[in-house]
């Protein structure tokens, strides 16, 4: 889902073999740890190509169907986006821009009848993440700010315990 052609060739298939598109769902995403000024352009261009850029691809080449249909675009960001963290630089701000970037074509399209939303879990175990040293992103943050994930509190008793109003 990286270069325009692929991206075009997929939303063809899956329109020439259902004749239609309803639902898309951009679920495309990589990080590579590293600060700022320690990742190298072509780690900035492969995250950035990858989490931002091929996601505005099929946005571009999906769009047409979904407006004739009505239909629903689907982003699957990261709470990363929301802020910054230890040594994940290039992954914060490619899902900072994707969190942005859906925001802005929700207002744009909205008229078009076309649903857009992003979905922002929080660190997923993956094959693609087993091969990360243990707490890796946690690793370089102050002490005050390792220890805050042992005083996490399960979500299970309901949103108000999440704003923090039982206890």
């Amino acid at each position: 889902m990286v270069t325009p052609d692929g991206v075009t060739a997929a939303v063809e298939t899956v329109i020439r073999r259902w004749g239609r598109l309803d639902v898309v769902v951009a679920n495309a995403g990589m990080s590579t740890l590293g600060t700022f000024d320690t990742l190298d352009d072509a780690q900035w261009t492969r995250m950035r190509e990858i989490n931002l850029d091929g996601l505005i691809r099929l946005a571009r080449a999906s769009m047409p169907s979904l407006r004739a249909s009505r239909g629903n675009f689907l982003a699957i960001s990261s709470v990363a986006g929301f802020g910054g963290d230890w040594n994940q630089a290039g992954y914060h701000a490619t899902k900072g821009a994707v969190n942005a970037l859906i925001q802005s074509m929700t207002l744009d399209l909205g008229r078009h009848w076309v649903r857009l939303n992003a979905i922002a879990p929080a660190f997923t175990a993956t094959r693609l993440t087993q091969a990360r040293p243990s707490r890796s992103w946690s690793s370089a943050a102050p002490p005050r700010r390792r220890h805050r994930e042992e005083r996490v509190r399960p979500i299970s008793r309901g949103s108000a315990d999440l704003a923090g109003s039982r206890r």
